[in-house]
């Protein structure tokens, strides 16, 4: 497990990206949502039609395929949620604050 200071540096880091290039980021936030949602969809889709169709494949296959999908359609969720919540928490962070910070990270 990563110790806390390495951890602390990452996630700095990123707000601080984040903060400089809110279009980008958030454009990125919402490329990784559908696309992890699309995949995930056809994953556990296609685990289930497979599954109902009885084409032969192994369970342990057919789980592992509806677990991607389960695990990629979260992921989605996540981004969306950040995305959506992104514009209501930009306010309450002071941005000085954070450059300061990643400034000091970084040294």
């Amino acid at each position: 497990m990563k110790n806390k200071s390495t951890l602390q540096k990452k996630l700095t880091r990123t707000l601080a990206v984040a903060l400089a290039n809110e279009a980008a980021h958030l454009r990125k936030l919402r490329l990784s949502a559908n696309l992890s949602g699309i995949g995930g969809g056809l994953a556990a889709g296609l685990a289930l039609m497979a599954a109902l169709q009885n084409f032969g494949f192994s369970v342990v296959l057919l789980v592992v395929f509806g677990a991607i999908g389960g695990f990629l359609i979260g992921l989605s969720l996540a981004y969306s949620s950040f995305a959506k919540q992104w514009p209501i928490l930009r306010p309450f962070i002071n941005e000085q604050a954070v450059q300061e910070a990643d400034r000091n990270e970084n040294l």
